[in-house]
């Protein structure tokens, strides 16, 4: 990969880091508000319903936060490699993976081939 492509998906990589930060941030607030919101309650019991609801909209913020943990830690790694030059080869067999697949998921780790074989 030239230069030129490397800076651009280097941009790329981080305008993703952004959006993955601000995300999490949110994801953060949200569950820290919805945390305020159930230690001042007034006392008053909770239909089953809603406690279940309140439950699964917290675990679900909870995994949504976990997986923009994991996007921003192969972020982290994508910007890593391309200080080594390793940038944009799949980690399996170490062909340049496709610009069109590195435009869509700049983190990428495998080539569409070993992606899919890793999935079956």
């Amino acid at each position: 990969m030239d230069k030129k492509k490397r800076e651009k998906f280097r941009r790329l990589l981080l305008k993703e880091r952004e959006r993955v930060l601000k995300e999490i941030e949110n994801l953060e607030d949200e569950i820290s508000s919805e945390q305020k919101e159930l230690s001042g309650s007034s006392g008053y019991s909770y239909h089953p319903a809603d406690i279940a609801t309140d439950d699964y909209n917290r675990e679900f913020n909870l995994g949504l936060a976990s997986t923009e943990g994991e996007i921003l830690y192969q972020i982290e790694r994508a910007l890593e490699k391309m200080e080594t030059g390793e940038y944009g080869k799949c980690e399996d067999c170490k062909k340049e993976i496709d610009e069109e697949r590195l435009k869509s998921i700049p983190y990428a780790r495998f080539c569409i081939q070993c992606q899919k074989k890793r999935e079956k």
